[in-house]
Order: C-alpha cells, then structure tokens, then sequence
C-alpha cells in the first residue's frame, strides 16, 4: 500500500532519497522518465493520470525538488529530462 485508499489502480514508484532536502540526480530523472514512459505504454496510461503521493492524500512526498519533475511527466513536457540525459552523458 503506497496511498491509503488510493491503491486499486494504481502504481507506485519509488525513488530513494529526501527530496524536500535534496535534488533528485541526473540518473534518477532519466530512470524515472524512461519507467513511466514504459508503464504508460504498456498499461495504456494517460499522460494527465501521473500523480505524486501527495496529490492523493496528505503528504510531502515526492518533495518540492522532485514534484515539479512528476508534474512535467504530467504534462508531457520531457525537456528537463532531455536536460538530465544530456547531463548524464557529460559525467
């Protein structure tokens, strides 16, 4: 159970870390973009039905460093994971 009373339909992923405190990593964005992409292909997902814990109950969790990046999955907008690829590549 990942959301109480929210987990009928629903999956959840998990990236490790306090991202009220920290910033998620380059890697993490690109697995995180390449995970849902899948998921949603496989399972037929829609773009606007990507949601962080605390769109579904009362919580901090994904944090306010990596809530803007679910919201992007949301939206469709990858640029700032085209950015992360990019970066990752340099490292």
């Amino acid at each position: 159970s990942h959301v109480a009373s929210a987990n009928g339909e629903n999956l959840g992923i998990c990236l490790l870390g306090n991202f009220e405190l920290q910033k998620p990593s380059a890697e993490q964005l690109v697995s995180l973009q390449q995970l849902v992409s899948g998921l949603r292909e496989y399972y037929s997902i829609d773009t606007d039905d990507v949601y962080g814990h605390c769109d579904l109950g009362p919580s901090a969790c994904p944090g306010k460093n990596l809530y803007p990046y679910v919201q992007d999955l949301r939206t469709g907008d990858d640029s700032a994971y085209a950015l992360a690829r990019n970066s990752r590549r340099r490292v």
